[in-house]
C-alpha cells in the first residue's frame, strides 16, 4: 500500500503529551517511493523536534534520512527560529514499505508542517498536511471531528476508480475501529470492525478488502476512540492507485 498514494486526504488526531505536534498517517519509501517531512516552527526561539517512524506493526521503521547518518528509525532535527527544516525518508530497497510518523516538539516550540509523498516512476507528488495536536484546525478529513467520534466522507468505486484508506493507531492500548459503509440510498452494503493493537498501520483499497463496495458509492462511517486515530484517504479514477492523478477527497460532517 506504500505504493498508492495517488490522491490524498488527511486527518491527525492525538493522545499524546503536550509536547506531541502530529501525525502523518502514512510513510511510503522504497520502490520509487520516498517521503518527505518538512516542519516549520512558528516560534521565536529555536527548536528540537523528534521524529519517530512505525512499521505496520508498531515497530520502528528504520530508513535513510537526507543530512543524517546512517539509517535509523528516530531522528531529531533542529529548526531556527521561524524557520523550517526538512527530511527527506527513502530506503535503497526495491520493494515498498510503508508505516507512520509521529512528530513531538522536544522543548516545547510550536511546529507545523506537511508531508510530501513521491513516486519517481511518475513524476508524481502528493502533498497532506501535519496536523498539531490538541488544536481545533480541522484537517481535510477529521477522524473523528473535534466534538464526536464519527466521520462522515464519500466514497465513489464506479467507472474504474480506486479508493483507498490507511489507518494508524497512535494511542497506547488496542483500540475498535467501526466502519460502515452505505450506498447512495443509505442502504448498508458492508461493515466490519478493525481492531489494532497499539501503534499499528494498516493500509488497503476498498475493493479489495470489501468486495461489496466493488462498483458502488455511498457514504463511508468511520467511528473510533477519540483522539487516538490518524488517517490517510486517497483515491484514483485510474484505478491503479500508482498513477500520477490527485485528487482530494471532500469532508461531510
Amino acid at each position: 500500500m506504500a505504493r498508492i498514494l495517488s490522491a490524498i486526504a488527511v486527518c491527525f488526531l492525538l493522545a499524546l503529551p503536550m509536547a506531541g505536534q502530529g501525525t502523518l498517517a502514512h510513510i511510503a519509501v522504497g520502490g520509487g517511493w520516498q517521503t518527505t517531512l518538512t516542519l516549520m516552527n512558528l516560534s521565536v526561539t529555536a527548536a528540537s523536534a523528534q521524529i519517530n517512524l512505525y512499521s505496520d506493526t508498531g515497530a520502528p521503521l528504520v530508513v535513510s534520512a537526507s543530512g543524517q547518518t546512517g539509517t535509523n528509525s528516530q531522528f531529531t532535527v533542529s529548526i531556527p527560529p521561524k524557520g523550517s527544516a526538512s527530511l527527506v525518508f527513502n530506503t535503497s530497497s526495491s520493494t515498498s514499505s510503508g508505516g507512520w510518523i509521529n512528530v513531538t516538539s522536544l522543548n516545547g516550540a510550536l511546529l507545523r508542517g506537511q508531508g510530501t509523498f513521491g513516486y519517481a516512476a511518475f513524476n508524481w507528488l502528493g502533498v497532506v498536511p501535519l496536523t498539531p495536536s490538541g488544536s481545533n484546525v480541522s484537517c481535510i478529513i477529521p477522524l473523528p471531528p473535534a466534538q464526536t467520534n464519527t466521520i462522515t466522507l464519500p466514497f465513489d468505486e464506479t467507472s474504474g476508480t480506486v479508493f483507498g484508506l490507511a489507518l494508524a493507531n497512535i494511542s497506547s492500548t488496542s483500540q475498535s475501529i467501526s466502519i460502515e459503509f452505505d450506498d447512495q440510498n443509505n442502504v448498508v452494503l458492508a461493515t466490519d470492525t478493525l481492531t489494532m493493537a497499539s501503534l499499528n498501520h494498516q493500509s488497503f483499497t476498498l475493493d479489495q478488502k470489501y468486495p461489496a463496495v466493488k462498483n458502488q458509492q455511498g457514504v463511508l462511517r468511520i467511528t473510533a476512540a477519540y483522539q487516538s486515530v490518524s488517517a490517510v484517504a486517497f483515491t484514483d479514477p485510474n484505478g491503479s492507485l500508482n498513477g500520477n492523478f490527485s485528487t482530494v477527497l471532500p469532508t461531510i460532517q
